[in-house]
């Protein structure tokens, strides 16, 4: 036998042995980041709808591989005596550091929000519950980022370092007097 085709074949058989290894070995690792993923995210949408006392739906929650998670038509809800939706947003990334979200550290474990191409909408007539929501969320992280209120629904949700951005955003408000585009 001629060596050049030898030497060929041990390559490939080496190659053909080294990605069923890595399949061996990166099933289970995938498998289970897929098991915490799904875990964080039903996690994530009840601390949500607890913290906002409404409840929360999503069309996609699509992960990248190691930094962001890419959510799609993110709407919170109206409740039972105004079933109005209160707040839509149609592109939402947040940003998380990977190992302290495997190890279930939820509230340490997001760095940014950003909120992308996509136009907020708000239903004005809720205004009193919105107010409500942001005065507990940035009370809760009170000035310098200290838990100034530790009994606020916030507390613990929200990482003290959170950044929350929007790029290329349009508003629209709706109230019993119509409909206002920004």
């Amino acid at each position: 036998m001629n060596r050049p085709i030898v030497r060929l074949a041990v390559q490939i058989t080496a190659v053909v042995v080294l990605v069923a290894a890595a399949l061996l070995v990166l099933g289970p690792v995938r498998a289970e980041f897929d098991r915490r993923f799904e875990h964080a995210k039903a996690e994530a949408v009840t601390q949500l709808e607890r913290l906002l006392g409404r409840r929360v739906t999503y069309s996609s929650i699509s992960p990248s591989i190691l930094r962001y998670f890419s959510v799609r038509d993110l709407t919170v809800h109206g409740d039972d005596t105004d079933p109005a939706d209160l707040l839509t947003v149609q592109q939402l990334r947040i940003y998380y550091r990977p190992l302290r979200l495997l190890q279930g550290r939820y509230a340490e474990a997001f760095s940014e929000v950003r909120i992308e191409n996509t136009v907020l909408t708000f239903d004005t007539r809720a205004g009193d519950l919105l107010t409500s929501i942001l005065a507990d969320l940035t009370a809760a992280r009170g000035e310098g980022g200290t838990n100034d209120r530790p009994n606020s629904r916030a507390a613990g949700l929200l990482p003290d370092s959170l950044t929350v951005s929007g790029r290329n955003i349009r508003l629209s408000l709706e109230s019993h007097l119509g409909r206002l585009e920004a």
